[in-house]
């Protein structure tokens, strides 16, 4: 089936995505001006400028590294806060460890949400912790989105790590 189809604006809500990665984000608002949409592509085109916010939440971060891990990891909490995303986990090395990573949460030329090691509690682990993050970075590529959103902002705080982009003119 081909065609297009114009739109006026576009406002959604989303809760409970979960991208092909894995990542569940808890909260997405899309809003956006003028659009077509192109069924043949999949590719939404924007007339006007819009604007993009997802959230994604402690719980969600903690089950997504869990199910990333293959077994290593189990445990797992995460904390959020101060701009940074801490992983208390018990991994199973030579012997099992309870040990924390420390992150931080960076965008790469307005396209790509990464991982970056800050810390280790146990050094036995970092390995293991660099390993787990080059398999999940980066977390978000803006170039496999049916919309170009240009990653603006990161925070972590409160619990929760919000993504803030924008969707230009194209």
């Amino acid at each position: 089936m081909d065609g297009t189809y114009l739109l006026n604006s576009l406002t959604a809500s989303s809760e409970g995505l979960v991208l092909p990665v894995g990542l569940r984000i808890g909260n997405l608002q899309l809003d956006l001006g003028g659009a077509s949409f192109d069924l043949a592509t999949n590719r939404l085109t924007l007339a006007e400028e819009g604007s993009a916010t997802a959230v994604v939440r402690e719980q969600d971060v903690a089950a997504f590294i869990e199910r990333q891990s293959d077994g290593v990891l189990r445990q797992v909490e995460a904390e959020i806060g101060g701009g940074l995303v801490k992983i208390h986990a018990t991994a199973k090395l030579i012997f099992e460890v309870r040990a924390t990573v420390t992150c931080r949460l960076v965008i790469e030329d307005d396209r790509r949400l990464v991982v970056e090691l800050e810390d280790v509690s146990v050094p036995l682990a970092r390995g293991a912790v660099e390993g787990q993050l080059a398999k999940i970075n980066p977390l978000i590529d803006a170039a496999d989105l049916p919309l170009t959103l240009l990653l603006r902002e990161v925070t972590a705080e409160s619990g929760a790590i919000t993504l803030r982009a924008e969707a230009p003119v194209q």
